[in-house]
């Protein structure tokens, strides 16, 4: 009777291999105990660090919903002449077509408004007359400027006029000659007559408005070959004066 085989797991030549397998999975074992601990030479882990503690907003300047600060203007008038209210007069601020401020200044001709820093247009108004900004090569109630707050914006206002202008200068004037001013708009007309500087303020000078002058005995339309007679002109810039030349007959 043969002797029963042991099992193939069991030959002697296999157990250089098993000795191999077990010899690896001890190191395996091994590093997972050790690893989350730090090794002999590391200092010990600190507390665990606390979130960050809130700190108060830092105040930044008001700005609009374009991200542009706010800043106080302030806006200093003074009239050429006598011949304007300053507190009849208003201050503008644009931005193209947007106004941003409408204000009328006080007795003193002082206004402020808090609005938006950049480049503006500021113009000037009156009820009482066609007001332009002194001092510009073509005459305009508006300018453009820079609004930042750090300067006070300073206009020279100048009323638009009817004017007799002499040729040759001197002091002498067709005062009492008749201005009409007729409005193509509704119809309506303003008489009024130069006074002793040769001039007339105007209400109102649209662009629809036609101007004559009536002059008195003794002047003349420079070129004119009969004296006093009646001149229109019609109006190209409702700030701008209209001129008639004349001279004595």
């Amino acid at each position: 009777m043969t002797p029963p085989r042991p099992p193939l797991w069991r030959h002697p030549a296999l157990a250089p291999v098993y000795a191999a397998a077990l010899a690896i999975g001890c190191v395996a074992l091994a590093s997972l105990v050790v690893a989350p601990h730090a090794s002999a030479g590391d200092d010990p882990p600190g507390p665990p660090t606390a979130p960050p503690t809130a700190t108060a907003p830092v105040p930044t300047p008001a700005t609009t919903a374009q991200g542009k600060a706010n800043v106080t203007a302030t806006v200093t008038v003074t009239a050429a002449g006598a011949d304007l209210r300053l507190s009849h007069l208003a201050v503008q601020i644009r931005e193209g077509t947007v106004v941003l401020a409408d204000e009328r200044v006080n007795d003193q001709g002082k206004w402020s408004k808090e609005i938006t820093v950049g480049k503006r247009e500021v113009c000037v108004m009156s009820p009482d007359a066609p007001v332009r900004l002194a001092g510009l090569k073509t005459p305009s109630a508006c300018r453009p400027e820079q609004v930042s707050g750090a300067r006070p914006i300073e206009l020279k206002v100048e009323p638009a006029r009817v004017v007799a202008q002499v040729r040759g200068g001197g002091t002498k004037v067709p005062a009492g000659s008749t201005v009409t001013i007729r409005y193509a708009q509704d119809g309506y007309s303003q008489d009024g007559a130069l006074g002793p500087s040769g001039a007339f303020i105007p209400n109102r000078l649209p662009l629809d408005a036609r101007v004559c002058l009536k002059l008195v005995d003794g002047w003349r339309f420079a070129g004119a070959a009969e004296p006093g007679g009646e001149q229109c002109r019609a109006v190209t810039n409702p700030v701008a004066d209209v001129t008639f030349p004349v001279e004595e007959s």
